[in-house]
């Protein structure tokens, strides 16, 4: 993991958490959840959570097909230092894939 990420003045966080088969008012609460927690866990850190940015792909405009969004998701991703797994992320495919991405690209990996 690299630890230097949250040591960043301006860390960039994204959020992982499960999409399918959710509500949209299930969904927003699941990433306002994670991304509390992310800034509850940086703010104990020291990090200055007003100059976070937050990837939050609930929030990406678009039609596309799961494969389209994944890949999506993935670019974004690759310019983040951390991600946030949030609570059921171990049951979702699209969640999974985006760990296993930051594992692969030395990211640090928070869990809800």
């Amino acid at each position: 993991m690299r630890k230097e990420a949250v040591m960043k003045a301006n860390p960039k966080v994204y959020l992982s958490c499960p999409m399918s088969g959710r509500s949209q008012s299930e969904i927003r609460e699941a990433f306002g959840n994670c991304r509390a927690s992310a800034m509850r866990r940086l703010r104990a850190m020291g990090v200055d959570t007003g100059a976070v940015e937050v990837i939050d792909p609930s929030a990406f405009q678009g039609k596309r097909d799961w494969y389209g969004w994944m890949m999506y998701d993935l670019r974004q991703l690759r310019n983040c230092d951390i991600i946030v797994m949030g609570l059921g992320w171990s049951r979702s495919r699209g969640c999974r894939v985006e760990k296993e991405m930051a594992e692969a690209a030395g990211l640090t990996l928070f869990f809800e």
